[in-house]
């Protein structure tokens, strides 16, 4: 009876044994500074942090041929920030981020529109940390 004892405890060791491993494998591929299920709540009272987002643009309509001036509004935008307009078949139109809110929730952006065709164009912005995001549609450039 100890024989067959013994052969139950060995499988279970190496399975153990490989757990172990497989866990140590994982835990030294995943970041230390890599946010997911390995990470805390916040405590009762403390806020989330803010991560970067995109809500709207305004104005919604900016005319052709023209140098626009628009406001893109979210959370945690940069001066550094890259936006860029995009319409399908048509070149992007790069904007420029001329100045930033204090609490980073809104960016005066400038755009030329001057080779801009007129119709519907998306709004996307990348941060510095490499996140980009996109508005479908967030711009009308009118005739």
């Amino acid at each position: 009876m100890s024989v067959h004892a013994r052969r139950l405890r060995t499988p279970e060791r190496a399975v153990r044994g490989l757990c172990v491993v497989l866990l140590a494998i994982l835990f030294a591929l995943v970041p230390a500074c890599a946010t997911g299920p390995f990470e805390s709540a916040p405590l009762a009272g403390e806020a989330p942090a803010p991560v970067f987002g995109l809500s709207g643009i305004t104005p919604a309509v900016a005319a052709a041929g023209t140098t626009a001036t628009l406001t893109v509004h979210g959370e945690l935008l940069e001066s550094t920030d890259v936006v860029r307009f995009t319409a399908r078949g048509r070149l992007p139109v790069a904007g420029v981020v001329t100045s930033v809110s204090a609490d980073h929730s809104a960016a005066t952006v400038a755009v030329d529109l001057t080779k801009a065709a007129p119709g519907a164009w998306d709004l996307m912005v990348a941060s510095t940390s490499g996140e980009a995001l996109f508005i479908p549609k967030a711009l009308t450039v009118s005739p």
